[in-house]
C-alpha cells in the first residue's frame, strides 16, 4: 500500500507540475536522455557484478516481508549509494554534452530555447530519480535491519540470528517463515 501511495503522489506531483508550465505531460518526456540514465545504471550494475544485489534492495526496499542481513543491507546500501552518484553524475554529463551542442549552433536562434529546455530536463530527470527512488530506497534499507532483532528477540546468539536470516533468505521465505524456524528452535533445545 505504502509503495501504491508513493507512486499516486509522484504522478499527481508530475501532472502538477506540467500543469504549472501550461504544458501536457509529455513536455516533460525527453525519452533519449532517459535511455542515458537506463544504460549508465546498467553499466554500472554490469561493471560491478552487482545486479543480484539490485534487485535484492528493490525488494528489500519494497517488501516488508523480505528479510535481510545486516551484512545485505549495507552491500545494497552502498550499491544504492554508488547508483546515486552515477545518476548525479550522468546528469552533470547530459547538461555538459547539451551546453557544448547549444553552444555549437548559436547560429540557429529559434532552436536554443528547445535546446535549453532538453538539456535541464535531464537535470530534472536526475534529481527525480535520487529523490524519489534511490533515496528513499537507502533509507528503508537503512533501517530494515534493525527491527530484526526485535521481530527475532527470543534468539539471543547474535550470530545464529545472522545464520537464520540468512538461510531464510536464500531460501526465499518470508518474516512469517522466520517466526515458525524460530519457534522451531526453541523447541528443540
Amino acid at each position: 500500500m505504502r509503495t501504491l501511495s508513493s507512486i499516486a503522489l509522484i504522478i499527481l506531483g508530475i501532472v502538477l507540475l506540467a500543469a504549472s508550465i501550461n504544458g501536457s505531460i509529455f513536455t516533460l518526456l525527453d525519452l533519449p536522455a532517459i535511455l542515458i540514465y537506463f544504460i549508465f545504471i546498467a553499466a554500472v550494475l554490469i561493471s560491478t557484478s552487482n545486479f543480484k544485489t539490485f534487485i535484492m534492495g528493490i525488494n528489500g526496499a519494497i517488501s516488508k516481508k523480505y528479510q535481510m542481513s545486516k551484512e545485505q543491507c549495507d552491500k545494497t546500501i552502498s550499491l544504492f549509494q554508488l547508483l546515486r552518484k552515477t545518476v548525479f553524475n550522468t546528469s552533470i554529463l547530459i547538461l555538459v554534452v547539451s551546453i557544448m551542442f547549444i553552444l555549437g549552433n548559436l547560429s540557429d536562434v529559434s532552436h536554443l530555447g528547445p535546446a535549453i529546455a532538453v538539456a535541464l530536463i535531464a537535470i530534472a530527470y536526475g534529481a527525480f530519480i535520487n529523490l524519489f527512488m534511490i533515496d528513499p530506497a537507502i533509507y528503508i534499507l537503512g533501517h530494515k535491519h534493525e527491527d530484526e532483532p526485535a521481530k527475532i528477540a527470543r534468539i539471543k546468539d547474535k550470530e545464529a540470528l545472522d545464520k537464520l536470516l540468512q538461510l531464510c533468505f536464500e531460501k526465499g521465505l518470508t518474516h512469517e517463515d522466520i517466526m515458525n524456524a524460530d519457534e522451531i528452535m526453541l523447541h528443540k533445545k
